[in-house]
């Protein structure tokens, strides 16, 4: 009895000095990044990776000789003229590499930044009580990483400028509605299987260590996370096209997260459900017909 007592005072210490330390590493304002804190003076590199007769993938870096650093991919469909262009925003493991996955698409510039935070293949409890603070930072830099590729999109001559936008796929949900808060110039917007309210996709999806603990954890994640909470963010949109598009069967995103969070969009928008699981890299199948609702939707909306 005197051990699990014991336990409990160690983890109560503990999650207070994490909660602690949240509070002191610095106040994180979204608002910040598209003034003081975004890069002014910095270099591209653009080399091609791939290039067949249709389409060319690039890679792209951005650095300006010190912190600062974008690594990101872009698949060009090589057309004349001015063409549009999406922000792309994948699952925590595609990053840069989600332009591979969008099959078919012939008609628009996509470009995808890897994360800045990345995800190690096994975490003791201790690594995530060390990493904690360093992962929050780096997801605050990926908004600052979006809102660059936007502005370098912008400035790009063979952009069609009134024709840009941003797609979040699943643990991208979260930094689109974040973006496209703060970027009052995007044209279109696509939530691709994402859902309201991190504290219960939490519960739902991290099962690491026994329940008491996997509890804990999830409390002290939720200091680290709640600012990106979709549910709040998509109130700071601007009224923009916005389509939705969710899985039946979805075990990660249920049915009535993603629900709530369509019903906080403030405005009209476009909600598909499939008859599908959640959204995987390597379900072709799901992802062609994502891809073909995102076409009709472009196309209704002459974002393609």
């Amino acid at each position: 009895m005197k051990r699990v007592s014991l336990f409990t005072i160690l983890m109560v210490i503990w999650f207070i000095s994490c909660y602690i330390c949240f509070i002191k590493q610095g106040d994180f304002k979204f608002s910040s990044y598209i003034t003081s804190l975004l890069p002014k003076n910095y270099q591209t590199d653009l080399r091609p990776l791939d290039e067949n007769p249709e389409t060319t993938i690039y890679s792209l870096h951005f650095t300006d000789g010190n912190v600062f650093n974008i690594q990101a991919q872009v698949k060009d469909p090589g057309l004349a003229g001015k063409i549009p262009a999406i922000l792309l925003l994948g699952g925590m493991m595609t990053g840069k590499k989600a332009v591979e996955y969008a099959y078919n698409v012939d008609s628009v510039l996509l470009i995808a930044p890897d994360y800045p935070y990345t995800v190690k293949s096994h975490y003791s409890f201790w690594d995530i009580m060390k990493d904690l603070s360093g992962a929050h930072q780096a997801l605050h830099m990926q908004i600052r990483d979006n809102l660059v590729l936007l502005d370098y999109l912008r400035h790009w001559d063979r952009i069609d400028t009134s024709r840009i936008s941003v797609i979040g796929y699943s643990f991208g949900v979260p930094f689109a509605c974040a973006t496209a808060a703060l970027d009052q110039k995007l044209n279109g917007l696509a939530l691709i299987y994402g859902g309201a309210g991190l504290k219960q996709l939490l519960r739902i999806n991290f099962k690491l260590y026994r329940p008491f603990l996997n509890r804990i954890l999830i409390e002290l994640f939720w200091f680290f996370i709640s600012d990106f909470e979709p549910a709040v963010r998509v109130h700071q949109l601007k009224p923009l096209p916005l389509l939705c598009i969710n899985g039946e069967f979805d075990a990660k995103i249920p049915k009535e997260l993603a629900r709530a969070l369509h019903d906080q969009i403030p405005f009209p928008k476009t909600v598909i459900w499939l008859a599908s699981d959640h959204v995987h890299p390597n379900n072709k199948t799901l992802n062609l017909d994502i891809i073909q609702h995102l076409k009709e939707w472009y196309h209704l909306h002459r974002l393609d």
